[in-house]
């Protein structure tokens, strides 16, 4: 079978500046991500991006262009018309055509470019890879929201895009549904069809699925860098956090299976997982329990040796973030391979005397740890 169109590890390049009605949005980066996430409220500007590089919104000044593939440069009056930019688009709501069945709102996504063998192939790999090959003779109107969005996506790859532009696609559902159609986004960034941009408001969907993130408020870039480092930056006055750890399934017990972490073993419920796959897994941040000394007799199966990097105070409560391992103390900006925070009441943090560089054991239950498993189905 002939393999998917490949975007040649071109970087994506902006620096753009568009005047909207409460606030200017300027965003300068260049990055190599295969899944570069937008992140932050509403009304920050997010779609107002993807809409300038899409060329759908008018005013936007600068330059933006993937490798040397320019989508507009003002400074040279150049603008790729629409039709030519071969960017794909893939907003909140799927929209897909109501009075087609599946197969031919994806063939509409092909157009008339390439061979038809080649057309074929793709739209083949396409099916195979979002599992649709059930759903092309279906009608639109019975579709879940799940199988509409995997729908969409497959539309907007079929496009051949060079940069595939996600608007909130999982916003439209609710948060349930939104845990079972993310692995399917995780698969399309690791078939690299083409990079990604990806627009959310939600921490646990970037922290998934993006290398990098970029965080707005107000048109203005607050943040970037790796996910989950950034996001506890921007969201340091929030209490609960939901951690986001991946790793490599390890021995299979009968209930649950250990995911190597960093230098540590986790155990999740076991679910369909097999032996030697990477695997992501959610934790919020008040499932965790610290303690000073390690604890036995309890029927939580995670007591894993950490230290304290942080604590921040709010309202209603502590986050301390942790660095889970047996090692020395990490120094301020250094990565942390095995990130983790927990939300504690100040009572605790003051009897446990925690403080920066303190060691301690965190403690949770396998079934806290949702996993994301590229085998869920719709």
């Amino acid at each position: 079978m002939s393999a998917l169109p490949q975007p040649g590890g071109a970087r994506l390049s902006m620096d753009l500046r568009l005047e909207l009605a409460h606030f200017t949005l300027e965003v300068a980066c260049e990055s190599g991500a295969r899944c570069l996430g937008i992140f932050g409220p509403s009304g920050s500007g997010k779609t107002s991006l993807l809409e300038a590089l899409a060329g759908w919104r008018r005013g936007a000044r600068g330059r933006a262009a993937l490798g040397a593939h320019v989508l507009f440069d003002t400074d040279r009056g150049e603008a790729l018309p629409l039709h030519v930019r071969r960017v794909g688009y893939v907003p909140q709501d799927a929209l897909l055509f109501p009075h087609w069945n599946v197969e031919r709102n994806l063939r509409a996504g092909m157009g008339r470019s390439g061979a038809d063998a080649e057309n074929e192939a793709l739209l083949l790999r396409t099916v195979e890879l979002l599992d649709l090959s059930k759903l092309l003779s279906r009608s639109t109107a019975a579709l879940s929201g799940g199988e509409r969005q995997r729908v969409a996506l497959g539309r907007a790859v079929l496009s051949r895009p060079a940069l595939l532009l996600l608007d909130e696609p999982l916003g439209g559902v609710d948060l349930t549904l939104r845990r079972r159609i993310l692995p399917w986004l995780v698969r399309l960034r690791d078939a690299a069809l083409a990079p990604m941009v990806f627009v959310s408001h939600d921490p646990t969907e970037v922290q998934v699925l993006c290398d990098e993130v970029l965080a707005l408020e107000r048109g203005t870039v607050v943040a970037r860098g790796a996910p989950g480092a950034t996001l506890r930056r921007v969201l340091s006055r929030e209490e609960r956090f939901e951690n986001v750890l991946e790793g490599s399934v390890g021995e299979l017990g009968l209930g649950t299976a250990r995911v190597d972490v960093g230098e540590v073993g986790i155990h999740v419920t076991r679910g369909q997982l097999r032996a030697g796959e990477r695997v992501a897994f959610a934790l919020g941040s008040d499932d965790v329990l610290l303690a000073r000394e390690a604890v036995a007799g309890l029927s939580a199966r995670n007591v894993l040796p950490c230290r304290v990097l942080a604590l921040t105070a709010g309202q209603g409560g502590v986050r301390v973030d942790l660095h889970l391992g047996a090692g020395q103390a990490v120094a301020p900006g250094q990565d942390v391979p095995a990130p983790l925070s927990a939300t504690l009441t100040a009572e605790a943090v003051r009897e446990l005397c925690l403080e920066p560089g303190r060691a301690a054991f965190a403690v949770f239950k396998s079934s806290s740890c949702r996993v994301l498993s590229p085998r869920d189905r719709d």
